[in-house]
């Protein structure tokens, strides 16, 4: 630039200031102020509003108690992996990432940044870090070893809904039911009325409120009704998920490769409007735990649609049959496999209303005959060889049929009295309690079964001919109750018991099948209580054990009204475990034995120890006490002690841990 033109710029900025100043001298000084006030408040309004607006939050916060799988979830959003192993941290697993179902997506993809709290119980305050922060909440619960657990679950639940950072955002909140691949998992229903019903005994309580919320006196719910999920100010959704854990053996792993192409089945769970952020929450449902082949991505915002790494269609567009040529290269056996198993699970997962049924699937409500038998392989149905069993005492039996069968660990106690409808008296109950004592110390034996004569009574109770105001009175005229010493036998029998019902089991019959640890009925049995109607009651395990059973509305019912229920309406009551046909019965029983066989005999000892403890008292805890102490012989601690007694030597105790 020369200085001309530099020169008649200076001349031209000068008259600009000089305009400008001619102008402001012109306005009045009160309409100059008022200018420069306004515009000072202009900001400062903006300012305001920019300081008090609340950002949309990202962060979703995963919390449930420890072992659920939130640490699964959460590395399985972050990178897809399969997390191996369990991590239970003292602090949480917090980073900002773009989910992984979403990294193919094309166009700008915003991060979410997702917080695993740890689920240990001294670790909750944590929780309070996030909640003011977050957009939403999942809280995720184990379907599997949800019953032990429900109690933990439901004042750690109450404790979230309950916050007053959580009520007053209305931060919405997911409950995941993890782990339903597994046979023993629980439905989302199932889960979600337990909780339910936890949280409303908590509401009355007020138990499970923390200090803050005391203050705030806020409870959930509305007053007089029943707790449930929708009563809530925020949003609470129920959905499921699996996830794999854990390393699988080389071995395992072999020998499931054959079954890879047809076993991986993976699923996708939309879960969106988290507040004015929408997230996409990819669950991976690994419905066969030992696979890893690709994902192949499909959302829809209403319900879940199943895929297949080789069929790359929808569920609704199955083939019909097996054998057709989209199946090439696949196995008819194993076609059937994925037919079943897609149609168990798409059953199970998506509404009722969208669903398609091909014609080529076969139901299997559970999946038990897909992936349980596969592992551990089906057991035999037949009916074996039974052989005749006599006791110690080398007596003859004569009004039960004792029997063991010829190479398994099953023991069969019939009684024999057909023509009294098997209606026990003191010898019969002598001899059931003789046969019971042997199976008990035949160590052969794993499971009892027992049962009635024919298929026209399981038992009738006692014979009413030989009562007297004793009792029941034996050949010597002494009177006893001796059903009552039979009764406490079979309760602590640490060995399972399974009533064989068919036909009548009613009065101090329906009560035997009671105190037994599970019953098979056949569809013909007839249940119920008479004592009332030939003046007699039990006061013990019949009125206790129904009560426990069926509800004590149901149980006053059958003992006042003595009326008889069907097999079906036993089952739903919870008196039974199953009915099958009748000619059904003694195979489906003996299955169900060698189910059992099959499995830990301690742990199974342990079991009906622990489930009797509660309801046998100061007797209850007796037994799972001795047993508790039978299993501590057998360790290398508790033999310590013994060795050092008979060596003359001080113990040394010191290589054992003390385990928290």
């Amino acid at each position: 630039m020369d200085e001309k033109n530099l020169e008649n710029l200076k001349i031209q900025l000068q008259q600009l200031h000089n305009d400008a100043h001619e102008f402001v001298q012109s306005i009045p000084p009160t309409q100059l102020y008022s200018a420069i006030g306004v515009f000072i408040f202009t900001i400062w309004f903006f300012l305001i509003i920019r300081l008090f607006k609340r950002r949309a939050s990202n962060t979703i916060v995963l919390t449930g108690l420890s072992g659920s799988g939130k640490t699964v979830l959460f590395y399985q959003l972050r990178d897809g992996s399969s997390h191996q192993g369990t991590v239970t941290s003292m602090e949480p697993n917090e980073e900002t990432f773009v989910l992984h179902s979403e990294t193919t997506k094309k166009g700008k993809v915003k991060p979410v940044h997702i917080v695993d709290v740890p689920g240990h119980s001294r670790l909750k305050p944590k929780l309070d870090e996030f909640l003011p922060h977050a957009a939403g909440i999942v809280f995720v619960v184990d379907a599997v070893e949800f019953l032990p657990n429900v109690r933990a679950a439901s004042e750690y639940l109450y404790d979230i809904l309950t916050k007053a950072s959580v009520v007053k955002r209305k931060i919405p909140l997911l409950l995941l039911c993890n782990k339903v691949d597994k046979v023993t998992a629980h439905t989302k229903d199932f889960i979600r009325k337990q909780l339910e019903k936890e949280i409303d005994k908590l509401r009355a309580s007020r138990t499970a409120l923390s200090s803050a919320d005391i203050a705030n006196e806020y409870s959930l719910g509305v007053p007089g009704e029943a707790f449930a999920f929708h009563q809530c100010v925020n949003k609470i959704s129920v959905a499921e998920a699996s996830g794999s854990t854990g390393v699988k053996s080389a071995e395992m792993r072999a020998r499931r490769a054959k079954f890879n192409r047809t076993d991986n089945i993976l699923m996708y769970h939309l879960i969106s409007s988290f507040s004015n952020y929408r997230i996409f929450m990819a669950i991976v449902y690994y419905h066969w735990q030992y696979c890893n082949l690709a994902p192949i991505t499909y959302f829809n915002k209403s319900y879940l649609i199943c895929y297949t790494p080789f069929f790359h269609f929808p569920i609704s567009t199955l083939p019909i049959s097996p054998t057709e040529s989209s199946m090439a290269g696949i196995s008819a056996e194993a076609a059937k496999a994925v037919h079943r198993r897609m149609f168990a699970v798409s059953r199970h997962l998506i509404p009722e209303s969208n669903h398609t049924h091909c014609l080529g699937m076969s139901a299997c409500s559970s999946g038990f005959d897909d992936t349980y038998h596969r592992v551990h392989g089906a057991v035999p149905a037949h009916i074996p060889p039974w052989k005749p069993a006599i006791d110690d005492s080398g007596k003859d039996f004569a009004d039960i049929i004792y029997e063991k069968a010829v190479g398994e660990g099953i023991a069969k106690i019939t009684i024999n009295r057909p023509e009294r409808r098997n209606a026990f008296r003191p010898e019969t109950v002598k001899e059931l309690i003789r046969a019971f004592n042997d199976a008990r110390d035949d160590n052969s034996i794993g499971v009892i079964i027992l049962t009635g004569k024919g298929t026209k009574a399981f038992c009738s109770g006692g014979d009413q001919a030989l009562r007297s105001k004793d009792g029941y009175v034996d050949y010597d005229n002494f009177g006893r109750l001796n059903v009552l010493d039979l009764q406490v036998q079979i309760r602590r029998l640490p060995k399972p018991v399974i009533a064989m019902v068919a036909g009548y089991a009613v009065g101090g019959g329906h009560v035997l099948q009671m105190v037994c640890d599970l019953t098979i009925a056949a569809d013909n049995a007839v249940f119920g209580q008479t004592g009332p109607k030939v003046g007699s009651f039990d006061a013990g395990y019949g009125a206790s054990i129904m009560s426990r059973l069926v509800g004590p509305k149901r149980a006053r019912e059958m003992w006042y009204m003595t009326r008889f229920y069907n097999a079906n309406e036993a089952e739903k009551m919870g008196l039974v475990n199953t009915v099958v046909p009748l000619e059904k019965l003694e195979e489906e029983t003996v299955k169900w034995c060698r189910e059992i066989l099959r499995n830990s005999p301690m742990a199974v000892r342990l079991c009906k120890a622990a489930i009797n403890a509660a309801d046998d008292g100061h007797a209850g805890l007796q037994q799972i006490g001795g047993d508790a102490t039978l299993l501590f012989y057998g360790t290398e601690e508790g033999n310590e002690g013994k060795d050092a007694y008979l060596e003359r030597r001080k113990p040394d105790f010191s290589k054992f841990p003390r385990l928290p």
